[in-house]
C-alpha cells in the first residue's frame, strides 16, 4: 500500500492503480458527541457517536498512531472506503493525524462509519425479536451472499466471516 501524508491519502485497488480516497467533510469537531464506548482494545477505540449536524448516529474508529505513523490497521481499514453496497457497512469518513484530547492525549487517525442501529447478526439471532422462518432466512442469506460477491468483485477477502462481523 502507499501511503504519503497528506489530507488525501492513496490506495492502491487489485489492479496496482492508484486510486484517492473519497472524503467529504461531514464533521465538524464540535459537532459529534459520544453516547457511548463500545470498545476499548489496543489496537482501537470504538464508540457509537451523534452527529448534531446531520441528526445521526454513527460509529466512530479511532487508531493510536505506532512509531509517528498511522495504525497499519487505520490504513487497512480505509483501503476500502471507495466501496459502496446496501449489504456491506461502509466508512463514510475519515480523518488523519487528529490531535490528542483529555481522554485520548495521544495522535491518532479516525474513520466514521455507518451505524446498524438493529445490531449485528448474531444479536438478532439472540434476541428472538422476530420469527425465523424459511423466506426469512433465505433473504438473510442471499444478502450475505451478494454482500460478499461484491467484495470478492473488488479484490477483498474477509477473512473473519462470523454472525457479529
Amino acid at each position: 500500500m502507499n501511503f504519503r501524508e497528506s489530507a488525501q491519502p492513496f490506495i492502491e485497488n487489485s489492479s496496482g492503480s492508484q486510486k484517492e480516497l473519497p472524503s467529504s467533510n461531514v464533521f465538524g469537531v464540535k459537532d459529534i458527541c459520544k453516547i457511548q464506548t463500545l470498545h476499548r482494545g489496543s489496537k482501537s477505540i470504538i464508540d457509537k457517536v451523534y452527529s448534531e449536524r446531520n441528526e445521526k448516529t454513527y460509529i466512530k474508529k479511532t487508531f493510536l498512531y505506532n512509531k509517528k505513523k498511522p495504525s497499519l490497521y487505520f490504513l487497512n481499514e480505509i483501503r476500502f472506503s471507495n466501496l459502496s453496497h446496501p449489504n456491506v457497512i461502509s466508512p463514510i469518513y475519515y480523518e488523519i493525524d487528529v490531535k490528542g484530547t483529555r481522554e485520548n492525549p495521544f495522535r491518532s487517525s479516525t474513520i466514521f462509519m455507518e451505524y446498524a442501529p438493529n445490531g449485528d447478526f448474531f444479536e438478532l439471532l439472540m434476541s428472538k425479536r422476530i420469527k425465523f422462518d424459511d423466506k426469512l432466512i433465505r433473504t438473510f442469506f442471499q444478502q450475505l451472499i451478494n454482500g460478499l460477491e461484491f467484495l470478492h468483485s473488488n479484490g477483498v477477502a474477509h477473512m473473519d466471516i462470523k454472525m457479529e462481523n
